[in-house]
């Protein structure tokens, strides 16, 4: 999964960008969800364990991150271009204004059409090893966002959310409220003093 993060407001055509991003990684079988913040930060996007790379949308002066010490790769628009786009090969020349991308840039390339099965290619995963077919080219068929579920001898719409379940997955999910599973106390004096002598512990 991949996350376009915007940084300011004050970009021309942001959400141009956005839309742009989003239609390259739909074509490239890639789910995207979009963050918008400040300045990405290592305790920022650690937030976000579940996602496989941040997409940086900045202006051209602020578009290159030192990602050191970033959980996950932060990448500019035109690097996902060159990792999703068939028709992007790599020249030498390296671009930060994400604007020359956009139709009607000087660099726009148009994402090809659906490629035929004697066309694709093939591609060797960095993870398992092994030998997967490349189908950048072809629309990836929308997942069902609904499913039947037997319940209790009924059928029921039961909403799939990929986010969801690895939420559920997780042994920590943050602070949580127990509303009505604890008991309610009224407020009680706490201790006194500082971590390393509170007033009712002895002094060695």
């Amino acid at each position: 999964m991949c996350r376009p993060v915007t940084t300011t407001p004050a970009l021309q055509r942001p959400g141009g960008a956005l839309r742009h991003l989003r239609d390259t990684l739909r074509r490239a079988g890639k789910r995207s969800y979009t963050l918008a913040g400040g300045k990405p930060s290592p305790t920022k996007l650690a937030n976000f364990p579940e996602l496989d790379v941040f997409v940086l949308v900045a202006c051209a002066q602020n578009s290159l991150l030192d990602s050191h010490g970033f959980y996950r790769p932060v990448v500019t628009p035109f690097e996902l271009e060159l990792a999703c786009n068939p028709a992007r090969t790599w020249t030498g020349s390296y671009l930060t204004d994400f604007r020359e991308l956009l139709p009607g840039g000087n660099a726009h390339l148009e994402f090809p059409e659906a490629l035929g099965a004697e066309d694709e290619g093939a591609d060797v995963s960095l993870i398992t090893g092994e030998l997967r077919a490349a189908r950048l080219g072809a629309d990836p068929v929308p997942p069902a966002s609904t499913a039947l579920a037997c319940r209790s001898q009924t059928l029921d719409l039961a909403e799939i959310s990929p986010a969801a379940s690895f939420l559920e997955s997780r042994s920590w999910r943050g602070l949580e409220q127990h509303l009505g599973q604890t008991p309610v106390q009224k407020a009680v004096e706490g201790r006194r003093g500082i971590a390393i002598a509170y007033e009712d512990e002895a002094c060695g």
